[in-house]
Protein backbone atom coordinates (compact mmCIF):
# COMPACT_ATOMS: atom_id res chain seq x y z
CA UNK A 1 0.00 0.00 0.00
CA UNK A 2 1.39 3.63 -0.34
CA UNK A 3 0.11 4.66 3.18
CA UNK A 4 2.21 7.25 4.84
CA UNK A 5 3.07 7.84 8.74
CA UNK A 6 5.37 10.04 10.67
CA UNK A 7 6.45 9.88 14.40
CA UNK A 8 8.90 12.39 15.30
CA UNK A 9 10.51 11.68 19.21
CA UNK A 10 13.23 12.48 21.36
CA UNK A 11 14.54 9.64 23.63
CA UNK A 12 17.49 8.54 25.94
CA UNK A 13 19.59 5.50 24.95
CA UNK A 14 21.28 5.19 27.82
CA UNK A 15 23.56 8.70 28.74
CA UNK A 16 22.71 9.67 24.84
CA UNK A 17 19.70 12.22 23.93
CA UNK A 18 18.16 11.29 20.38
CA UNK A 19 16.02 13.37 17.75
CA UNK A 20 14.37 11.07 15.43
CA UNK A 21 11.31 10.87 13.17
CA UNK A 22 9.98 7.61 12.27
CA UNK A 23 8.17 7.33 9.24
CA UNK A 24 6.37 4.17 7.56
CA UNK A 25 5.80 4.17 4.30
CA UNK A 26 4.28 0.75 2.62
CA UNK A 27 6.11 -2.16 3.83
CA UNK A 28 9.39 -0.03 4.62
CA UNK A 29 10.22 2.36 7.82
CA UNK A 30 12.24 4.99 7.49
CA UNK A 31 14.35 6.28 10.07
CA UNK A 32 15.45 9.69 10.15
CA UNK A 33 18.06 10.65 12.82
CA UNK A 34 18.49 13.79 13.48
CA UNK A 35 20.50 14.68 16.33
CA UNK A 36 22.83 12.25 18.95
CA UNK A 37 24.01 13.89 22.15
CA UNK A 38 25.92 11.70 23.88
CA UNK A 39 26.76 8.13 24.41
CA UNK A 40 29.65 6.27 22.06
CA UNK A 41 29.18 3.71 19.23
CA UNK A 42 27.24 1.19 21.01
CA UNK A 43 23.79 3.46 21.43
CA UNK A 44 23.58 3.27 17.58
CA UNK A 45 24.10 -0.54 17.55
CA UNK A 46 21.40 -0.50 20.29
CA UNK A 47 18.91 1.26 18.11
CA UNK A 48 19.71 -0.64 15.05
CA UNK A 49 18.58 -3.88 17.11
CA UNK A 50 15.84 -2.03 18.82
CA UNK A 51 14.32 -0.55 15.74
CA UNK A 52 14.93 -3.97 14.22
CA UNK A 53 12.64 -6.22 16.36
CA UNK A 54 9.91 -3.25 16.14
CA UNK A 55 10.03 -3.19 12.19
CA UNK A 56 9.82 -7.12 12.18
CA UNK A 57 6.81 -7.02 14.77
CA UNK A 58 5.16 -4.43 12.33
CA UNK A 59 5.30 -6.28 9.21
CA UNK A 60 7.91 -4.02 7.79
CA UNK A 61 10.52 -5.61 5.00
CA UNK A 62 13.44 -2.89 5.13
CA UNK A 63 14.74 -0.43 6.96
CA UNK A 64 15.61 2.64 5.52
CA UNK A 65 18.22 4.99 7.91
CA UNK A 66 18.38 8.49 7.17
CA UNK A 67 21.47 10.19 9.21
CA UNK A 68 21.80 13.10 9.39
CA UNK A 69 25.40 13.66 10.47
CA UNK A 70 27.33 15.28 7.93
CA UNK A 71 25.15 18.29 7.95
CA UNK A 72 23.94 19.13 11.73
CA UNK A 73 25.12 22.13 13.33
CA UNK A 74 27.91 19.77 14.81
CA UNK A 75 29.82 17.37 12.84
CA UNK A 76 31.28 14.19 14.65
CA UNK A 77 34.16 12.97 12.49
CA UNK A 78 34.17 9.76 14.71
CA UNK A 79 30.37 9.44 13.97
CA UNK A 80 30.51 9.92 10.73
CA UNK A 81 33.57 7.05 10.57
CA UNK A 82 31.58 4.93 12.08
CA UNK A 83 28.76 5.27 9.64
CA UNK A 84 30.72 4.90 6.78
CA UNK A 85 32.71 1.62 8.49
CA UNK A 86 28.51 -0.06 9.14
CA UNK A 87 28.34 0.42 5.46
CA UNK A 88 26.21 4.05 5.22
CA UNK A 89 26.65 5.66 1.79
CA UNK A 90 27.23 8.94 1.89
CA UNK A 91 24.79 10.79 -0.66
CA UNK A 92 22.96 14.58 -1.96
CA UNK A 93 19.68 13.30 -1.53
CA UNK A 94 16.82 15.34 -3.02
CA UNK A 95 14.11 15.40 -0.19
CA UNK A 96 16.74 15.68 2.89
CA UNK A 97 20.42 16.97 1.51
CA UNK A 98 23.67 15.58 2.09
CA UNK A 99 23.30 12.78 4.82
CA UNK A 100 24.49 9.29 5.52
CA UNK A 101 21.92 6.19 4.54
CA UNK A 102 21.61 2.79 4.70
CA UNK A 103 18.47 -0.23 3.42
CA UNK A 104 18.80 -2.84 6.00
CA UNK A 105 16.45 -5.92 4.81
CA UNK A 106 14.56 -7.83 7.12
Amino acid sequence: SGSRSEVATAFHIGSAVMLAEFEARGRSLVVNLAQIDGGGEGVLLHLWKLVGRWARRRGDTSIRWNVFAATCADPNPRLQAFLRAHAFDEIDDPEHGHIFTRTTEL
